[in-house]
């Protein structure tokens, strides 16, 4: 039996077989195809989007194939060439961006654990204990009702973590508007 090698690609370093009946590897190959030399790079053009704005967001420096970017929350980001060619426009925070004025009950509680973590990472401030749920102090001066009746409000401010129990306690019958 014969040992046959693979015939290298002609490039000096390259060390990849050649392609078919050519000198060169498939990538060395198409490069001599197309630009007429088998070590061409393809010209890469770049946009100088430095002092550019893009939604939310304007552009300070580059690294290459990433902008620094700040935004108008104050933020800032690095963001791909390509995020800004399809159309970021934030630095993507979603807590500061993509929120509405007005939502309804379980959104504004949803809210409340994405900015302030679960309530039970906090104790119960009426006994102590591992709070279980995120309680509405049912006297804010911007209260809403949502079609079902119950009171919420939109400032953070107006809940307290507490345990079931004392979830039950204080709310009471209180929960739905009258």
């Amino acid at each position: 039996m014969i040992a046959t090698t693979a015939a290298l690609c002609a490039i000096n370093g390259c060390g990849k077989p050649r392609h078919q009946r050519r000198r060169y590897c498939g990538s060395h190959a198409m490069r001599a195809y197309r630009y007429g030399d088998p070590n061409a790079r393809k010209p890469q053009p770049r946009r100088d989007l430095i002092g550019q704005v893009f939604g939310l967001l304007t552009v300070l420096e580059t690294d290459g194939y990433h902008w620094r970017c700040k935004c108008e929350c104050g933020a800032i980001a690095t963001i791909p060439t390509g995020n800004l060619n399809r159309g970021q426009t934030t630095c993507g925070n979603r807590t500061t961006h993509r929120r509405e004025a007005t939502v309804g009950y379980y959104q504004a509680h949803k809210r409340l654990t994405v900015d302030r973590g679960p309530a039970s990472a906090h104790a119960c401030v009426d006994c102590g204990q591992p709070a279980q749920h995120w309680s509405y102090s049912n006297a804010s001066p911007d209260e809403l009702t949502d079609v079902t009746g119950l009171r919420y409000s939109l400032n953070q401010d107006d809940y307290q973590p507490r345990c079931a129990p004392c979830h039950s306690i204080h709310d009471g019958k209180t929960t739905r508007a009258a």
